[in-house]
């Protein structure tokens, strides 16, 4: 029995010392800033993170009792109101306030002049109303009980939460950075308890900085939390359900795709999922000694929960052709390498200027999901609501951001492909995804605690783009859509990039506790788009 025992603590010591060797070297090699780190540290780190995994899993399942327990007291409460939790990495979203975890879509369409305003206006107020009025977590309320976020059936009326802004009928650029601005800071329906609305504008009006012209347009804002849904199920919504194609495209659709050996599929599960599980404490590692550690004056103190919304959107598909024509030329570079490329020397160029002391790195947090690149294809007006599901299925890899460095654009563009790689390399992303699902078991304070440990000064989202399309059937062409990302874990500076009819939008949310100004962060997006011009210069397309 003795030896028995001795071989199995011989055997424990044994797979955890493989364990610790196995990850300290993937931690050495595939992530670029944690080359300074000692291997005794590192070793240390692992160790320690290994041997709490286990204190870990019991207090999930703590939680996941309680969680039970919550679920079936509400049950009792509500009757058949009751819709439920909100679960998996939906609950993440609710430790932050509602006015820090809105996504909001932009939508621009020009004014018909055969048609009335009013009657534009109520053609897609109906279009809009009878498409969600059927979806039940736009048909709910949510609350808070006991740590846990859970939803009750409701019944939103249209004009609650379809809600019509009144601007002045000539606005000019910085006009319109204070409308958006201001109705996006405004409050969700019934005190922050209905998690969406539509705001459309009641009559044209004239944009005059933005077209370059006077022409008359509506304007639709489209604020949903984070909770709700992630970012491709809102562009699915959008552009899938809410929109209809145009004369031209209806060519689009998904490729198909060659049938997949099941008995492969499963084996290739299994391979990743013992992958996973083997380097899972190097991954958590790096985020808590390498990422997330910022300390600047992007990432300083709580947010005030209001917000600018700056943004930029080409005429025409110059820079969108120029970013095509720049990875052509270099091989391996991606388009999202190209554009993080872009904002890194932009805040590059920010930091020197409003510091003596800039950060030579930043930590950006990137929301990846499987398969979003295929979105290009989805045709407008496809999909009905029931095909989508509404949730958040991305999770978030940190990305160590080089910044204050002396180098060239091309040299900057290598940094930022060799952190991506070491990205690729690694199981961040599904330790990730599992460790946010995971977290759902835990009450909002807990959460909200653990999450605390990661510092990021910003987040980037780069979605794939969609072909024109209507606001609705026979309704008005939009002439640009773009997007703003919330404020998450106290992530005060949010780019969002988007490609609308082979357009580039680029976005800038920016809490207004944070010194930017909206000049400011004008010359940040502007900064972007010639960096990409310096960028194509450099390489010689020019």
């Amino acid at each position: 029995m003795v030896t028995v025992c001795s071989f199995g603590v011989h055997a424990i010591i044994l797979i955890l010392g493989i364990v610790v060797f196995k990850n300290v070297k993937k931690f050495k090699e595939t992530n670029i800033s944690s080359k300074n780190i000692s291997t005794v540290v590192a070793a240390i780190g692992i160790l320690t993170i290994t041997a709490s995994l286990p204190v870990l899993l019991a207090l999930l399942i703590i939680g996941a009792i309680c969680r039970v327990a919550v679920y079936f007291i509400l049950k009792i409460k509500h009757g058949r109101q009751y819709i439920g939790l909100v679960s998996g990495a939906d609950a993440v979203h609710t430790i932050d306030s509602p006015t820090n975890s809105k996504t909001c879509v932009l939508g621009i369409f020009e004014h018909d002049y055969s048609k009335s305003a009013r009657s534009v206006v109520d053609a897609v107020r109906d279009h809009f109303d009878c498409t969600l009025r059927h979806m039940e977590k736009f048909q709910a309320t949510y609350h808070n009980f006991m740590g846990y976020t859970y939803m009750v059936r409701t019944t939103v009326d249209a004009g609650e939460c379809i809600r019509e802004i009144e601007p002045q009928e000539e606005i000019d650029d910085e006009d319109l950075v204070k409308l958006l601005s201001d109705t996006y800071n405004s409050d969700f329906p019934r005190g922050n308890t209905i998690f969406w609305d539509i705001w459309i504008s009641a009559r044209p009006i004239r944009l005059r900085e933005i077209s370059g012209t006077q022409k008359n347009y509506h304007l639709s804002m489209f604020r949903i939390h984070h909770c709700v849904a992630d970012g491709v199920a809102v562009f699915k919504l959008v552009v899938g359900v809410l929109s209809r194609p145009v004369e031209g495209i209806s060519k689009l659709g998904y490729p198909k795709k060659p049938p997949e050996n099941n008995f492969m599929s499963v084996a290739k599960k299994c391979v990743e999922s013992l992958k996973v599980a083997l380097f899972a404490p190097s991954s958590i590692l790096v985020n808590l000694l390498v990422r997330g550690t910022d300390q600047n004056f992007l990432h300083d103190g709580r947010l005030n929960g209001e917000s600018h919304l700056i943004f930029r959107v080409e005429q025409d598909d110059v820079y969108f052709q120029k970013v095509k024509a720049i990875k052509r030329r270099l091989p391996g570079a991606s388009f999202p390498d190209i554009i993080l490329t872009a904002l890194s020397a932009s805040l590059s160029d920010f930091y020197y200027e409003k510091s003596s002391n800039p950060p030579k790195h930043i930590t950006v947090a990137i929301p990846v999901v499987p398969g979003a690149a295929q979105l290009q294809h989805l045709k407008p007006g496809s999909l009905t609501a029931s095909k989508i599901k509404f949730s958040n299925n991305y999770a978030l890899v940190l990305l160590n951001m080089p910044l204050c460095v002396k180098t060239s654009i091309v040299s900057r563009l290598n940094l930022i492909k060799e952190e991506v790689k070491a990205i690729n390399n690694s199981v961040d992303y599904q330790v990730n995804y599992v460790f946010m699902r995971a977290l759902s078991m835990l009450p909002r304070a807990l959460i909200r605690l653990v999450l605390g440990t990661l510092n990021c000064t910003a987040a980037v989202s780069i979605m794939p783009g969609s072909c024109k399309v209507t606001c609705g059937r026979d309704a008005p062409i939009y002439t640009d859509i773009g997007f703003w990302i919330p404020h998450l874990k106290n992530m005060g500076v949010g780019f969002s990039v988007f490609t609308y009819d082979d357009r580039l939008f680029m976005g800038l949310s920016v809490d207004k506790s944070l010194p930017i100004s909206v000049d400011e962060g004008k010359v940040i997006i502007n900064n972007a788009f010639s960096y990409i011009d310096l960028l194509e210069k450099e390489i010689g397309i020019q």
